[in-house]
């Protein structure tokens, strides 16, 4: 099993060559499309002149595309494969036709066909649906009715495109951590109650000693910091080697597959931590409020 470093690893990931195609809704196939460029502004959101120049270059028989790795010397090469059960290995068909890169736009690999171009491929287009581009998004109303005005003249499926979904994880984290901590506070303070009560004797002969009222409240203070302290630390320490260990042995059952499979990245999540640090000082705040300053003093009969 080869295992590459960091350095190699960014070096390989700089090169354009090495770049991952974006996932589509097909797998890892490109997208095929056939049409004039009449779709394009509502397919690709690319800018008005890069769409006219595509849609001059569709409808003089050439073809679309978003990488343009696959444009060399002004022309893109298209292959069709034909594979029927039973007739032996896939019969493969390749044309080189004038191509134009959309640069700008939504980040998704996509082919756009011309019309002579998918003849020429023996490629048979079939109509899909249609792509209407809109000022707003369409509410749940707007979309019902256009399905119903529709539904009398073809079966229609009305869709919305609003983007991909999102996928940031720092609330939940911060939720979290915001439980973990209430929990700590509570097993801080009932550890520090239970400590009190058991050293209720040895503050009273502090007290009879001559103690000042306010040893009681750094006592308390105290051990509500190394309780909560601790119980932090080592929280933190047992995530982070735990989230470290899993991180180390996946990386390692697909390092053979980079760079298509590329190593899950060890990120602290310093806010997330920030909230558990502070525990153990709100714990020693709550203490030394909550305390009560003044020492009993107990009477002992012998």
């Amino acid at each position: 099993m080869t295992f590459w470093s960091a350095a190699v690893r960014q070096r390989a990931l700089a090169d354009p060559r090495c770049r991952r195609p974006t996932p589509s809704p097909q797998g890892m196939y490109l997208p095929v499309l056939v049409d004039d460029g009449a779709a394009l502004p509502a397919l690709t959101d690319a800018p008005p002149d890069e769409v006219a120049r595509a849609t001059a270059v569709l409808r003089a028989g050439g073809v679309v595309v978003t990488d343009p790795r696959y444009l060399v010397d002004g022309t893109v090469a298209v292959t069709a494969d034909r594979a029927y059960p039973g007739s032996g290995p896939p019969v493969s068909t390749t044309v080189a036709v004038p191509g134009y890169v959309l640069r700008n736009g939504l980040p998704v690999d996509r082919l756009v066909l011309s019309a002579p171009t998918a003849t020429r491929l023996g490629l048979a287009a079939e109509h899909l649906g249609y792509a209407v581009q809109t000022d707003g998004t369409p509410s749940a109303a707007q979309q019902r009715r256009l399905a119903a005005e529709l539904r009398s003249l073809i079966p229609v499926l009305v869709e919305v495109e609003s983007g991909p979904p999102a996928s940031d994880q720092r609330p939940l984290l911060l939720l979290l951590a915001l439980g973990a901590g209430v929990i700590t506070l509570g097993a801080a303070g009932t550890a520090t109650g239970l400590a009190a009560a058991e050293g209720r004797r040895d503050l009273s002969t502090l007290a009879a000693v001559g103690a000042s009222p306010g040893v009681r409240r750094v006592l308390s203070l105290c051990q509500a910091g190394v309780i909560a302290g601790l119980g932090s630390v080592l929280g933190i320490v047992a995530g982070l080697g735990s989230a470290v260990i899993i991180l180390t042995s996946v990386n390692r059952q697909y390092a053979e597959g980079w760079p298509m499979e590329t190593p899950y990245p060890v990120v602290v999540p310093w806010p997330t931590l920030g909230v558990l640090v502070v525990v153990p000082l709100v714990a020693m705040l709550g203490a030394g409020l909550f305390t009560r300053s003044r020492l009993a003093v107990e009477r002992r009969l012998d």
